[in-house]
């Protein structure tokens, strides 16, 4: 914890002006420029609202945190969490993987929507090849990684972080902070995430941009940053073979293939086996650059494989 016990606890004494500046002199709080231009012409409202400063935490404090008050009350976040898992777990107990995963499927849906009851639902809009607009909701996934980043922003009103950092533990545990109602609703959301992530990543119902890894992923982008040209095509690659259920050799000479094509990784096949081999105990023997239209089922990868990519790329 970075941050925990910088100040020495007189800051309590001091103005919210001077508490302001040292954190700014710290680093923990940043200063946002914010403008709004609207504007009317032909009977269209204009209207131009200068640029504001706004001042908040900085992201590092944001998620560190965040991530102390869930440690904190870990057994809040239990209490709700495993009820629910016994429950599941005994109804799913004996049956076949595909009635588990519509029991897992129908439990998925009901939390999400208990969380969202009140949200207005995003649609995400895809054009296809014939032209016809597609309409999808947000992946959910994503739905709940925003607003994760809502809840944690929220939480970290700079009066009440003051105390995680002076050091001040006590506070959190002897005071009322847990019957805060944002606090609560925090941990509730948090419980429910956790559960949805879990369901995620036990049934595979959509792609986990969200809750994988990050600090892992950094950690062996730096280690493969000779094969890959920047952390998102290293997270892109690691979620798409870690996903594949069969054929795997032959759908990473198609991924591979994408992964050049978009100028994501070194063309290195030897470098790109070997990195396979080492991760996933398995690598493609040989590499092979198809022309397009001799395999047909190999174009058909690399096209689903591009498309993934992109999506990627525009979500992250």
């Amino acid at each position: 914890m970075k941050y925990f016990g910088i100040f020495d606890p007189k800051i309590l004494e001091l103005s919210d002006i001077e508490i302001e500046n040292l954190m700014l002199e710290k680093g923990l709080l940043v200063k946002n420029l914010v403008g709004t231009a609207i504007s009317i012409e032909n009977n269209v409202l204009n209207m131009t609202v200068p640029d504001t400063i706004h001042i908040n935490p900085s992201k590092e404090l944001i998620d560190e945190y965040y991530k102390f008050i869930i440690d904190l009350y870990q057994s809040e976040i239990l209490e709700i969490k495993l009820p629910f898992f016994k429950i599941f777990n005994d109804e799913i107990y004996g049956l076949e993987l595909k009635e588990q995963k519509e029991k897992a499927l129908k439990y998925y849906k009901e939390i999400y929507n208990t969380i969202y009851k009140d949200v207005m639902t995003i649609y995400d809009k895809k054009v296809s090849d014939d032209g016809i607009i597609h309409t999808h909701n947000f992946n959910k996934l994503k739905m709940l990684y925003y607003q994760l980043e809502a809840n944690k922003s929220n939480l970290s009103d700079t009066r009440t972080s003051l105390h995680y950092l002076i050091g001040d533990r006590k506070s959190y545990i002897d005071s009322n902070f847990v019957e805060n109602e944002l606090v609560s609703e925090v941990l509730e959301f948090e419980a429910s995430k956790q559960i949805v992530v879990e369901l995620n990543s036990r049934f595979g119902f959509e792609e986990d941009y969200y809750f994988t890894n990050k600090f892992q992923d950094d950690v062996n982008f730096q280690k493969y940053n000779k094969i890959f040209k920047k952390l998102k095509s290293y997270q892109f690659t690691n979620i798409k073979i870690k996903n594949f259920k069969d054929d795997e050799k032959a759908k990473s000479v198609s991924l591979y293939q994408v992964l050049v094509d978009k100028d994501l990784i070194t063309n290195n096949k030897d470098q790109f086996k070997r990195f396979m081999k080492v991760e996933y105990g398995y690598s493609p023997s040989e590499i092979v650059t198809y022309q397009k239209n001799t395999n047909r089922t190999h174009d058909e990868r690399v096209a689903k494989f591009t498309e993934d990519w992109e999506k990627f790329d525009t979500e992250n």
